[in-house]
């Protein structure tokens, strides 16, 4: 599965979640959007998001632009080429297995 997000206001380990459980399928492939990770939200708030996302375990976590530079590079330091900086004109193939 893959998940796009607008602006998780809600947050977006909740909008995964709901998604796995809507679909009913548990393996995500890419989470793809904005995470909505700004201030004033700080490192424990960032910094429990990835250990989420790390349980979770997508192969992708695709940030866009509300997502935040801090949560940028601390997701980035902790789970590595993972996670991809998405702009204008970004482009994403995903093929089957």
């Amino acid at each position: 599965m893959v998940v796009l997000t607008s602006c998780s206001h809600r947050g977006v380990i909740n909008t995964v979640r709901q998604a796995v459980a809507a679909s009913g399928v548990d393996k995500v492939l890419a989470v793809i959007g904005g995470f909505h990770v700004v201030p004033p939200l700080g490192d424990d708030y960032i910094n429990k998001t990835i250990e989420e996302f790390r349980a979770i375990d997508p192969k992708y976590l695709i940030v866009g632009h509300c997502t935040g530079d801090r949560f940028y590079d601390l997701a980035r330091a902790a789970l590595g080429d993972k996670v991809i900086h998405s702009a204008v004109g970004t482009r994403l193939v995903f093929g089957a297995n």
